[in-house]
């Protein structure tokens, strides 16, 4: 959760260095609409969205509703849906034309995440996975249920996780299966 400026500011620019990359050239990747512009847009409201929600008064709510309507345009133009609270700083999107839906209980730091991934609950609304630090989840994954996966993961494309890994795992198949360690 995102309570103070000085975290908000370290999760905007960990955002904006994995996506766009530090530079000049943002604001000419965000004039064309280039994807990595596009998802830094999304999470820098996101982030924000976060931020004013986590704090209390009048002002901060304001700030909220706005930057929760463009965060929502956004993720309704480019199919990207985040639960607010869940992602750790350094989140990369990549490839958004197939969309993304993360409704995860918790994910870590600099996760990456391809086009088509779905992450959810299974049977209740609480049962939703935890996802560890550095994380790679390939297109197409879908992640159900209360599970874990470790740090250091990495899913297959296609995969469908509804089983806890261990860290440092690669992970592929439907169901998912561990088929090596990373040493």
């Amino acid at each position: 959760m995102i309570k103070s400026k000085a975290e908000l500011k370290h999760f905007i620019s960990e955002d904006r260095k994995v996506n766009v990359g530090s530079g000049r050239y943002f604001w000419i990747k965000k004039l064309l609409k280039s994807e990595p512009a596009v998802v830094t847009s999304y999470l820098y409201h996101l982030r924000k969205y976060e931020f004013y929600s986590n704090n209390v008064g009048i002002f901060y709510k304001i700030k909220s509703l706005y930057h929760s309507v463009r965060m929502r345009r956004l993720g309704t133009t480019y199919n990207i849906h985040i639960r607010p609270n869940c992602c750790g700083y350094g989140l990369r999107i990549t490839h958004i034309a197939g969309g993304v839906i993360i409704y995860a209980h918790k994910v870590g730091n600099y996760c990456v995440f391809n086009s088509g991934v779905i992450i959810g609950n299974n049977k209740s609304r609480d049962d939703t996975p935890s996802i560890g630090s550095n994380c790679v989840i390939n297109p197409g994954v879908k992640i159900f249920g209360d599970i874990e996966l470790g740090d250091n993961c990495e899913v297959g494309a296609n995969a469908v996780v509804t089983k806890s890994f261990p860290s440092n795992s690669v992970i592929v198949g439907i169901p998912a299966k561990l088929i090596r360690s990373k040493a």
